[in-house]
């Protein structure tokens, strides 16, 4: 019975839509293209690390510092 659906458009019911199997099927449709992408998954940590360690190893500065001990 999908097809006996009605939108209210505006307060007093003056105009109304009927929606058909079609129109909701290409609802669904679109919702289902625009659906978020999927979560990482694992610890923020670890995904934190994969992101700085390229950039520690590419950095001179520090390179220099860890070699001397410093962190």
């Amino acid at each position: 019975m999908m097809g006996a659906v009605y939108a209210e458009t505006d307060e007093e019911w003056a105009c109304r839509r009927r929606f058909d199997d079609d129109s909701i099927g290409r609802a669904v449709e679109g919702a289902e293209a625009n659906a978020p992408a999927p979560v990482c998954e694992g610890i923020a940590a670890e995904h934190a690390v994969g992101i700085i360690a390229p950039v520690v190893a590419d950095n001179p500065i520090l390179c220099s510092l860890q070699e001397d001990g410093v962190t």
